[in-house]
């Protein structure tokens, strides 16, 4: 059988090698348009989310997942690493106390958005057929740049600034290129990991 969320390379790694078009369509993984809206099967086979995301649960008819926990499989520093991660995701300030605390009501004032709704606002903006797969591609990127954002601001690689640049950057990309801009931007996050020194 083929299953639509089977491991397949990282799409980053083959839209830098050129080995995968830049299209939408490609980019999200979606290989093909379901037939005049039928429901036969054949879209959970045209749609692909990737490789396995930790944490992805209530898998959908397309296969992909509808629902995510962002902390699976990942380790934090310590109490305040885990808070803002929160931050990140939900919005809310309740993992943090102490000037943290203080801290993060500012972020919320000047950017109150989270990761659950930049991802969902993305999601609404593409078409119903590739949303599925839009879905998973914003979550992955969120917990890459959710986890090193929430890191203490002398190590981290990824800051607030980077966070509302590419926010914009999503908000702002046409409906056709969204799932790229996605990609583009994972892109960019993954390199900036790589920057860390050992």
């Amino acid at each position: 059988m083929n299953d639509p969320c089977r491991y397949r390379p990282s799409i980053a790694v083959l839209v830098m090698s050129g080995l995968l078009a830049s299209s939408t369509a490609a980019a999200c993984g979606v290989e093909a348009s379901p037939p005049d809206g039928t429901t036969d099967g054949s879209e959970r086979q045209a749609i692909g989310c990737g490789e396995a995301l930790p944490g992805a649960s209530e898998f959908g008819p397309t296969g992909c997942p509808e629902a995510l926990d962002p902390y699976a499989d990942l380790a934090f520093e310590d109490a305040l690493h885990r808070g803002w991660y929160q931050r990140f995701w939900y919005g809310d300030c309740d993992g943090l106390s102490g000037s943290a605390w203080s801290e993060c009501g500012l972020v919320k004032i000047f950017n109150p958005e989270y990761w659950f709704e930049t991802a969902d606002k993305v999601v609404q903006r593409a078409t119903s057929h590739e949303r599925p797969a839009l879905r998973v591609a914003l979550w992955r990127l969120g917990r890459v740049i959710g986890h090193e954002w929430a890191r203490a601001n002398d190590i981290r690689r990824i800051d607030t600034d980077d966070i509302e640049e590419w926010g914009d950057q999503l908000h702002r990309a046409s409906p056709g290129d969204l799932c790229t801009t996605v990609q583009a931007l994972f892109s960019r996050a993954t390199a900036r990991l790589q920057e860390r020194q050992p």
